[in-house]
């Protein structure tokens, strides 16, 4: 693979240019969500998919694409053509040095895969670079944009359901680089604040990755407070079976999610009712908006993140978010590894920042 130093570096285009020319986009990585994202570019307007890459030539013999360059190697992809848009849809590590030769490159905009990085230092880096060179960056945590959690996330803020007191989130499968990122990320968006103590529990390797024998990403448990004093738990079983779940507590308000039935069950308590001996508390169940269901179309919703990359909109998944799950699984590592002791957030020193996730 070409070193990152040895791409020339382009300028970005200005935004009404940008704005005015149909967009070229190229994807690096073509395994399951390098294809969702073929799928989900054509559910855009105004873009082309110009190249794909990835190392096994296998993965590009299976892809059915008309007019598209197929390279064995993303650095020269980035080197040989112009694109506008880049998706970087590979494993953890190699995330930190594809975006920074997309950046490098002159790409617009790049949307890259969770983790974002394997290290605080790298993805702090990632963000940087972008920002000196004008680059839109974003990480897919696509939950963000499911109507669901976007009518919760607006209802718990509000204050209308009391005090946020917990949420309780369960994901089985790998692992903590892998899909707890999404759950954090989650959380986040759901309490609309940041997190500042997390302990964690990493567990052994437990079977073969499905990924692969060479790729390996443990499980465990993330135990994290904020400064408000709600608790985030969060159970990631990389042996385990079953669908994604989270339960939500509030001074007023249960609420129960079952991605796998696309199911949201609210139960709001009557506090004009006083419990008592006979008297058991009474609560009120509460509809979701029909136009706001439990939607988890992972094409639609990568579909969404691209448009807002090219269409130069807010972005709801910014790096930032990236950077902020990123840095709790790395301190339930460290956590781990000192023996489940708490670890403060935001990382301040080099050290904690440069601590690698231990992914493959």
């Amino acid at each position: 693979m070409k070193a990152v130093a040895d791409l020339r570096l382009r300028a970005p285009l200005e935004r009404g240019e940008y704005l005015s020319k149909r967009r070229q986009v190229a994807i690096i990585g073509m395994g399951p969500m390098g294809r969702r994202y073929i799928e989900a570019l054509r559910l855009l307007d105004n873009v082309e998919l110009t190249a794909v890459a990835d190392t096994r030539p296998e993965a590009l013999s299976g892809a059915s694409l008309n007019r598209v360059g197929f390279y064995t190697d993303g650095l020269t992809m980035l080197a040989e053509i112009q694109a506008d848009v880049v998706i970087v849809a590979t494993n953890g590590p190699s995330h930190h040095p594809l975006v920074l030769a997309a950046v490098a490159a002159g790409a617009y905009a790049v949307l890259c895969e969770k983790p974002m990085a394997c290290s605080v230092a790298e993805a702090e880096e990632m963000i940087r670079r972008a920002s000196e060179q004008g680059c839109k960056l974003a990480v897919n945590h696509g939950r963000r944009h499911v109507p669901a959690y976007r009518w919760l996330a607006q209802q718990l803020q509000s204050g209308q359901w009391g005090g946020l007191r917990s949420i309780r989130s369960s994901c089985p499968g790998i692992g903590l680089g892998c899909l707890a990122t999404h759950m954090i990320d989650l959380w986040r968006f759901l309490g609309g604040e940041e997190l500042h103590t997390i302990l964690g529990w990493v567990d052994p390797v437990r079977g073969p990755n499905p990924r692969g024998a060479e790729f390996s990403d443990p499980g465990g448990m993330i135990v994290a407070t904020s400064a408000s004093g709600t608790r985030y738990i969060h159970e990631q079983t990389e042996d385990g079976a079953g669908p994604g779940t989270m339960v939500i507590e509030t001074t007023k308000v249960q609420i129960e999610v079952d991605e796998y039935a696309r199911s949201v069950d609210i139960l709001v308590r009557d506090l004009s009712v006083k419990p008592g001996p006979g008297r058991p508390p009474k609560y009120d169940a509460v509809m979701l908006p029909a136009e706001m269901p439990l939607d988890l179309d992972i094409v639609s919703h990568s579909a969404d993140a691209l448009r807002e990359l090219v269409e130069e909109r807010e972005l709801t998944c910014a790096a930032e978010h990236g950077l902020r799950s990123l840095e709790v699984v790395v301190a339930a590592h460290l956590s781990s590894d000192r023996g489940h002791v708490p670890v403060a957030l935001p990382f301040t020193d080099p050290e904690s920042k440069a601590k690698w996730l231990p992914i493959t």
